[in-house]
């Protein structure tokens, strides 16, 4: 195996929004002093001016908006969905490392980076490495509970109970929209597993 020389971490925000985006922070600013050999690399979709990633650390943001947050919404739902910039710009980053000598590490995709950027690093056939903040990767909406009851929700996710229950901190419709958001992802991600 070829010594590790790049790390990728992959997060939504560039700043601390919440526990995942500190943890991704401070994993990056932690590596990048760690080892001056090492290039780490912080791709986010979200970028605050006030961002406390070292200087040490290569920085890509789309300075794109939280899928939710975005004035446009139907740009919003589509790049919640999937996120071709983020899958583009990815790409071309991942274009420029050798795949044996890279990982990418990632922690919070689904509030505007979305599945995509898994769905690129495994067809290039990067190692990847993921971080879970959160039951996002089996819940659509990633807390295995009922938001609406205040209970904690024992449904299969994604099998009919779990689809028609209207469990979501906003909406019915919100969930729908998670629920196809973890449709697209289970397909990203099974695909892989086949592989």
């Amino acid at each position: 195996m070829n010594k590790i020389k790049n790390i990728v971490i992959i997060n939504d925000f560039d700043y601390i929004q919440g526990g995942a985006s500190k943890v991704a922070i401070d994993t990056a600013n932690m590596l990048a002093d760690f080892d001056c050999n090492l290039k780490v690399y912080f791709f986010s979709a979200v970028h605050n001016e006030n961002t406390p990633l070292s200087d040490k650390i290569i920085k890509i943001s789309l300075n794109q908006n939280e899928a939710i947050k975005e004035k446009n919404k139907i740009k919003g739902i589509i790049n919640g969905l999937y996120n071709y910039k983020a899958k583009n710009e990815l790409k071309k980053l991942l274009n420029t490392l050798n795949k044996d000598e890279t990982i990418i590490h990632i922690h919070g995709w689904t509030k505007a980076l979305s599945s995509s950027v898994f769905n690129i690093a495994y067809k290039m056939n990067f190692n990847v490495i993921l971080t879970l903040h959160d039951y996002f990767t089996i819940c659509p909406n990633g807390g295995f509970f009922n938001y609406k009851k205040n209970i904690i929700c024992g449904k299969k996710p994604m099998f009919l109970e779990c689809v028609f229950c209207n469990c979501d901190s906003r909406n019915y419709l919100f969930k729908i929209y998670r629920v196809i958001r973890q449709y697209i992802q289970s397909s990203i991600i099974n695909k892989k597993l086949k592989h």
